[in-house]
């Protein structure tokens, strides 16, 4: 993680002002993606699924939902399928209404792909006994292991992005776990973090930051 947010802030710093500028304005005027009927159902269920299972882990929590997902009755699967429906059709309305993507959004666009390395940071074997942690998980190849670990450098890269940026609209280099909630809860396709990191923890992080800093002096 240190390796990958140091060569983020090193990028960040061989940018130019004006390329930021452009490149935050992009940020805020992207249109979002419609979502699928899995992540709708996911997005109004599974706050409800956690805290009746409080039990379960995240990935035990993911199979029940999958398991309720099967069995969705005909009347809320039709209710869904309407709710895919309008999503799609405010995407491209939205599409329609920005009109065609300049030269210069490709550009940007291409600028990051560059940026991301194609050799492994994270060692192999690590990345493989994490995923072996998972009792459904018997045998992985290692093509599976090197497609695993480099999807866990390319998030923990955009997390570690998403959490410099936070932190510099503080003004500072220096990364805090406060900057990690407060990530988390302002980014939104990180919101799957947000029960495993709730705001209550936040308070309770800034709490003890402050004690320790008062102990400190």
């Amino acid at each position: 993680l240190r390796i990958i947010i140091s060569s983020y802030m090193q990028a960040e710093d061989n940018d130019k002002s004006t390329n930021k500028s452009k490149k935050a304005k992009s940020d805020s005027n992207a249109i979002k993606k419609p979502r699928s009927k899995w992540i709708l159902y996911c997005a109004e269920h599974r706050e409800t699924a956690v805290r009746e299972n409080p039990h379960l882990t995240f990935t035990e929590v993911a199979r029940l939902m999958a398991e309720r997902y099967k069995n969705v009755d005909p009347i809320e699967n039709q209710r869904l399928d309407e709710l895919v429906k309008k999503d799609k059709e405010r995407y491209q309305a939205e599409l329609i209404a920005r009109g065609p993507v300049t030269s210069t959004t490709h550009a940007a666009s291409n600028s990051v792909n560059l940026n991301i390395s194609t050799e492994l940071v994270f060692p192999l074997a690590r990345i493989k006994r994490i995923a072996k942690l998972d009792n459904e998980v018997r045998s992985l190849s290692k093509e599976s292991v090197v497609v695993l670990t480099k999807a866990a450098e390319l998030f923990i890269g955009f997390l570690a992005n998403k959490v410099a940026h936070t932190a510099a609209l503080r003004g500072t280099r220096t990364l805090k776990d406060t900057d990690v909630y407060h990530t988390i809860h302002s980014v939104e396709v990180l919101d799957f973090l947000r029960l495993d990191f709730p705001r209550r923890l936040l308070t309770s992080v800034v709490s003890t930051g402050n004690n320790h800093t008062n102990n400190t002096s």
